[in-house]
């Protein structure tokens, strides 16, 4: 591992560390066992970061076998909103039980929210498996960001994150090409099995190495489980469920939206208060949104929330693409290869990124280029797709391929450099746990509300199109709205003007998401300190 060793240097050897390091702990010294934690570390990583992706190519077959057209939302925000409960209580729970009793937990609850989703019998099973899932994956890839802050110095970390998205990145790619493969030739249950499979080894193995104290400081538990902040974490899940919830709704034409919607959604808005004025009146709130009154929290968690808005609706939304412009229903492998360069940009726009801030600290410039990246790349796509450009030509799929790749780049170094600069510009270094929570969240929120807002917007443009067409009855437009896969099944006049709307739609969600990258730009350049 050279680009480790050279990082070596910067592990905290000092009287910091050593003022807190009186356990069997020997990483200081011992850069194997060091490695080799990292390694499991990265395992873990690799298996949540391919559940988070398993079934974005099977999604379009998932809303087919169950007719229920609001899954290609409820799968994935189901997810990630788990993400979202489940990270920000993380750094409280292992700061009190260890990193390590942490780590096992979510590696228990990641296999059986898997177990649960192989064997679901109903959409509704499905969606509630997947946020079990969700709760173990997202806790172990923050708590494995919580080791590296706590063994790494701070000119180091850039490198050890992008170490980190780099694994991540492959997993990304690595889980919707899988899925796709076995839910083709297999079935799509069978993904989720290997991941049940795959993760207790992970489990055994983290067993064996990971010592049970990391950071050094003995879990404190009888002067600190009453500071867990159940109650915010109760209220801020509620909030966020409501308003997915209210979204859907409207979204997907549940009898009497409207008047249901209003009511929901105004529940997650009063969710949403007594989550603020709790975690205000609190001194340990599970979310340190005080906090976001530092310019660089703030903006750090700002720039997460707009580029993983963009991101999930790239890989949501791509293979979608791919099968639509497919000659067959099968096809569900070809389709999930777009995911390919996606993922390979996200790996390689990390890793550069760390290597950038191992040597010359411009996180601020980095955040900036990223989002701009984003922007542009997702400007391409969205020009590319829409009906009658350049869709099904070479031209077109060759821009197609070089957009995402960008795009892709352009995310990654926006996960490496926006986390740098915030725990680079912290005041006080023993807040990096619960900052680091409190990013997460906001990428874990930012992936599910874009999601859903997506495919609200995707919906309203799809359905407002056709309605249009005098050619469409009413049957026709509720099977093309509960399946995209029912395309394939219409009259050939009938399939041109579907598919049309249908690109038309996400064409418009990618315009969206240049402009909210472009956000993302507006604000690193005036909140990240230079």
């Amino acid at each position: 591992m050279p680009l480790l060793s050279v990082a070596a240097e910067y592990i905290e050897t000092g009287p910091r560390m050593q003022a807190r390091a009186q356990t069997p702990m020997r990483l200081q010294r011992d850069d194997v066992l060091r490695h080799v934690i990292f390694a499991n570390l990265w395992l873990g990583s690799f298996l949540a970061a391919a559940d988070s992706t398993v079934i974005t190519t099977m999604t379009t077959k998932l809303m087919s076998d169950f007719e229920d057209g609001s899954l290609l939302s409820w799968l994935g925000a189901s997810y990630f909103i788990a993400n979202a409960w489940a990270q920000p209580l993380c750094g409280q729970l292992t700061d009190i039980y260890s990193r390590r009793t942490g780590l096992l937990w979510s590696v228990v609850i990641f296999t059986l929210g898997n177990i649960l989703s192989a064997t679901s019998v109903t959409s509704a099973m499905l969606v509630g498996s997947r946020f079990v899932a969700g709760i173990g994956g997202g806790a172990f890839i923050v708590i494995t960001t919580m080791v590296a802050n706590d063994l790494v110095q701070s000119r180091a970390r850039g490198l050890y994150q992008g170490c980190t998205n780099l694994i991540y990145a492959i997993g990304h790619s690595s889980g919707g090409i899988f899925s796709a493969f076995i839910t083709e030739k297999i079935s799509w249950r069978w993904p989720f099995f290997t991941l049940a499979g795959l993760s207790v080894l992970t489990g055994v193995l983290l067993t064996m190495v990971m010592p049970a104290d990391v950071t050094g400081t003995a879990p404190q538990r009888a002067d600190h489980e009453k500071s867990v902040d159940f109650k915010g974490a109760l209220y801020f899940s509620v909030g966020t469920f409501l308003l997915l919830f209210g979204l859907n709704d409207v979204a997907f034409n549940i009898p009497l939206p409207w008047a249901r919607s209003v009511i929901v959604l105004a529940g997650a808005g009063a969710g949403g208060f007594l989550f603020i004025r709790h975690s205000l009146r609190i001194s340990h709130p599970v979310l340190p949104i005080r906090l976001l009154g530092t310019r660089s929290v703030l903006a750090g968690c700002l720039i997460n929330f707009c580029a993983c808005c963009c991101f999930t609706i790239a890989e949501f939304f791509l293979p979608v693409i791919g099968q639509l412009v497919s000659t067959r229903t099968d096809e569900i492998l070809q389709a999930s290869l777009i995911l390919l360069p996606l993922s390979a940009g996200a790996a390689a726009g990390s890793m550069g990124a760390g290597l950038i801030l191992l040597y010359y600290n411009y996180p601020r410039a980095l955040s900036i280029g990223g989002s701009v990246l984003v922007s542009v790349s997702s400007i391409t796509q969205a020009t590319t797709i829409y009906p009658d450009v350049v869709t099904n030509t070479t031209l077109g799929k060759t821009l197609m391929v070089i957009s995402t790749f960008s795009r892709g780049v352009g995310f990654g170094v926006l996960m490496t450099s926006s986390l740098v600069a915030v725990l680079l510009f912290l005041a006080d270094q023993r807040d990096s746990a619960r900052v680091t929570s409190l990013l997460f969240t906001f990428r874990s929120f930012g992936s599910a509300l874009g999601l859903t807002l997506g495919s609200l917007a995707c919906q309203g443009v799809l359905r407002w199109t056709l309605q249009a067409s005098s050619m469409i009855d009413e049957e026709t437009l509720r099977r093309v709205l509960q399946s995209p896969l029912a395309i394939f099944h219409l009259h050939a006049s009938i399939k041109e003007i579907v598919l049309s709307a249908y690109l038309t739609s996400i064409s418009i969600v990618f315009f969206t998401c240049a402009g909210l990258a472009l956000m993302g730009s507006i604000i690193a350049f005036f909140l990240l300190p230079q």
